[in-house]
């Protein structure tokens, strides 16, 4: 979160055109013994074997370190460090969309990786189940990261913005599918803390973002139209069934947490079936601290492109 946020604020002051990692082999070399009649070579020969023995205790630790939860931890420092050593403040837009695909490519190969190894343990119809569930993550993942970059669209600044958004949620992802595989193979797994803590302010729920919005937002003083958000709960009657948020617009739809097609911690987009229309229409709101932007269009190209007037309300 406070990657993106950093980022953000680069972005914001100057907008501007356009890890690997290596792994050291520490296993310990073996120790030769031989056995001879003088005493003190023989005395020589147990020093040699308490080494030995040390040496295999030291390994035999190192394969008990061979778990999932090693593993993540392993990436987890991998990350920092390259999240350590990237210099945004010094770098150029492009290096900066280099730099978050970097940061992005750690988790996606550990995700790759933990999803190559748990499909080969499960039984064919554990594996039908997993697959339905990772095709709709990753729709969920492009939705996520289309709101994210919607108000950078057609900035030099928009992967930067996207790709942070996959980020967060490929982090969460790696440890769900890392829990699902040490299920599997019996071994113990519990997420750090302070990883948890990360990966659930990377990644807000429907719920606290529509907290963010929640009120009445003026986006039109001439006509002194308003768009206002709200819990069904406060509303029953108004709100469509099943919903737990809803926003009304005035003399326009009410569209809900139902209709959502993608969110970001500040950005939300509906998708709703326009029956006049016989297609879909799309809407974007933004929340901006001190006000909140939206905008309607009748496509995600056309709700992506700010030549199409936007409605800021404040």
């Amino acid at each position: 979160m406070k990657r993106k946020v950093l980022i953000c604020i680069i972005l914001a002051l100057s907008l501007v055109g356009c890890g690997n990692f290596g792994e050291d082999d520490n296993r310990g070399e073996t120790v030769i013994v031989s056995k001879e009649n003088d005493s003190d070579e023989k005395d020589e020969d147990v020093d040699a074997v308490d080494k030995k023995e040390d040496k295999a205790e030291s390994s035999d630790e190192k394969e008990s370190d061979d778990s999932i939860q090693a593993e993540l931890a392993s990436v987890e420092e991998k990350y920092q460090k390259l999240y350590d050593n990237t210099d945004s403040g010094s770098m150029s837009q492009c290096e900066m969309n280099e730099a978050a695909f970097n940061l992005y490519d750690v988790w996606d190969k550990e995700l790759n990786s933990l999803w190559e190894r748990l499909t080969e343990e499960l039984d064919e119809s554990e594996k039908k189940e997993l697959v339905a569930e990772q095709k709709a993550w990753i729709a969920q993942k492009e939705a996520n990261s289309t709101a994210a970059g919607m108000s950078w669209s057609g900035g030099s600044g928009q992967p930067c913005i996207t790709l942070g958004e996959e980020e967060d949620m490929t982090h969460k992802r790696c440890y769900e599918l890392a829990e699902r595989l040490a299920e599997v193979r019996g071994e113990d797994f519990e997420i750090p803390s302070k990883v948890e803590k990360k990966i659930e302010e990377e990644n807000p729920t429907l719920d606290e973002v529509f907290e963010k919005f929640e009120g009445q937002w003026c986006f039109d003083t001439d006509r002194g139209a308003v768009i206002g958000i709200d819990r069904t709960a406060n509303d029953p009657d108004m709100a469509p069934e099943g919903s737990t948020w809803y926003v009304w617009e005035t003399g326009g739809d009410i569209i809900s947490d139902l209709d959502v097609y993608g969110y970001s911690d500040s950005d939300i987009i509906f998708k709703r079936y326009n029956e006049f229309l016989e297609k879909d229409s799309y809407y974007w709101m933004s929340y901006c601290g001190d006000r909140v932007e939206f905008k309607y269009a009748h496509s995600l190209e056309e709700l992506a492109d700010w030549n199409v007037e936007t409605t800021v309300g404040y």
